[in-house]
């Protein structure tokens, strides 16, 4: 079962407005604050040039798209790109590489000061 930890993301208001294969989320620290959009570079930046553990493509290293404000809000986007799509389309659902960004990503949050 897929279920997103809502204690550190939260999906962004009016996803259901945008592009389905971008996943719009906004991130909160360990005191439940969302990261703003200065900080949340901070975390992009440590998220994409960290280690994951747990991915089962053989790769270490993801790319995500970089932080967007709106309004008041910042967030992170994660895009579902043509390989992942076909390779969906061949050989099935498979959410164990989501999971351990997913993982990956509160571990780094919960380390941000804001």
């Amino acid at each position: 079962q897929f279920a997103i930890d809502n204690d550190v993301f939260e999906a962004m208001p009016h996803t259901d407005k945008s592009n389905a294969s971008i996943i719009s989320f906004m991130v909160k620290d360990r005191k439940g604050n969302y990261i703003q959009n200065g900080r949340l570079q901070d975390l992009y930046l440590k998220i994409v040039s960290t280690d994951v553990e747990g991915l089962s493509s053989g790769y270490t290293r993801v790319a995500i798209g970089q932080p967007v404000k709106y309004g008041d809000l910042s967030f992170i986007r994660l895009a579902i790109g043509s390989f992942n799509i076909r390779k969906l389309l061949r050989e099935g659902v498979d959410f164990s590489n989501d999971l351990a960004l997913l993982r990956h990503i509160k571990k780094l949050a919960l380390e941000v000061d804001c």
